[in-house]
């Protein structure tokens, strides 16, 4: 009897919830980090560290542990060929969850990389082409350096938009965490329609809504504001 009980209990136990799915460690609950696009707990490790490396990455010297929550060692590349391969390598970069990225600090008009820097290394760290001038259609003219920080993306920014909402000028690209570039309407006719456009609204998670500032007896909007935006 007890051991039906006990059966019972197990299965009617509500199930542990999963893990939620995670872009960076801020997106997790207290005491875990983003790993693998999964919140995972945090742990307290010691990983080998690399002082020195031949040609070919293989490490031929080796420092003390380096020992923290989520600890990492990766390799740091600190000089590459015109093809982008590694042809001198620094000491590893060590810290949590720490990346290196190749990082290109001129680029020709195709997107192509004329000059390799160090890599950037840090905490989630990618690098990014960033266009600083873009041609009537969307095209990249001139690249700047790439841009390089925790889950970095760049967007393209519209300056000026036509009636129907396509973009008559482009700016440079915005750079930073989880960037985006959205639409920012000023001025909409009572059908919701836009007709006026202000420069791109920028920012990590950059969304805009439409705003009512009036509304009809049946509650149908009959004038409308400039959209409201916000970031994140």
């Amino acid at each position: 009897m007890a051991g039906a009980l006990g059966a019972w209990a197990a299965a009617a136990a509500p199930a542990a919830p999963s893990l939620s799915v995670c872009k960076v460690a801020a997106d997790c609950p207290p005491e875990h980090t983003c790993a693998d696009g999964r919140c995972v707990k945090v742990q307290v490790r010691c990983v080998r560290r690399c002082e020195r490396r031949d040609g070919r990455g293989k490490c031929i010297e080796h420092g003390a542990d380096v020992c923290g929550r989520d600890a990492t060692c990766v390799p740091k590349c600190t000089r590459r060929d015109g093809s982008g391969h590694c042809i001198e390598y620094g000491r590893d970069a060590c810290g949590d969850n720490m990346r290196c990225a190749k990082h290109c600090s001129m680029r020709d008009s195709h997107g192509k990389c004329m000059v390799w820097e160090a890599d950037a290394c840090g905490r989630d760290l990618v690098c990014v082409p960033q266009c600083v001038r873009r041609g009537a259609r969307g095209e990249c003219m001139v690249h700047g350096a790439d841009a390089c920080g925790p889950s970095m993306r760049c967007a393209r920014t519209c300056e000026d938009r036509d009636g129907n909402g396509s973009c008559l000028a482009h700016g440079p690209d915005t750079c930073g965490t989880e960037m985006s570039c959205v639409p920012h309407c000023v001025r909409r006719g009572t059908d919701g329609r836009c007709y006026a456009h202000e420069a791109d609204f920028c920012g990590e998670g950059a969304v805009c809504s439409k705003k009512c500032i009036r509304r009809g007896p049946s509650g149908a909007c009959v004038e409308y504001g400039a959209d409201v935006c916000r970031r994140g």
